[in-house]
């Protein structure tokens, strides 16, 4: 700091100015540092459509096999889920996500039909070879 009267440099601790001796200014106290409050707030979680219309089209893939129909439950019962999810955090029923929805309850029906006949083939061939 320096000296209010003659401007010569006043070391830290020192009273009394060594060049005029007139009295050392006083320093102010540091004030705090201003503490900021923060809050957390959870971003919201992105909107996206892509795995409604994803699960769509895998409902309706593995519905229309014969062996494996039991995945386009699986993955139409998924589809719906994400359909209520993305509705459920705002998100509207447009483009892909309506695609999505649509393909998914197709895959579920058509993965329950094929289902139901492929057990049936499969009931009907057991008994075919218990009664030979």
């Amino acid at each position: 700091m320096n000296c209010t009267s003659c401007g010569a440099q006043i070391n830290a601790g020192e009273r009394y100015c060594s060049t005029c001796g007139a009295p050392a200014p006083v320093e102010a106290p540091c004030a705090p540092a201003a503490t900021v409050e923060t809050t957390y707030v959870p971003a919201a979680p992105a909107l996206s459509s892509t795995p409604i219309l994803v699960f769509g089209i895998l409902a309706l893939a593995f519905a229309c096999t014969f062996y494996f129909s039991f995945l386009g439950i699986i993955f139409g019962a998924i589809a719906g889920k994400k359909v209520s999810a993305f509705v459920a955090q705002g998100g509207e029923l447009a483009g892909k996500a309506k695609v999505g929805k649509i393909l998914g309850k197709i895959g579920l029906i058509i993965g329950i039909v094929m289902t139901a006949i492929c057990v049936l083939v499969v009931f009907i061939a057991m008994i075919a070879a218990l009664s030979i």
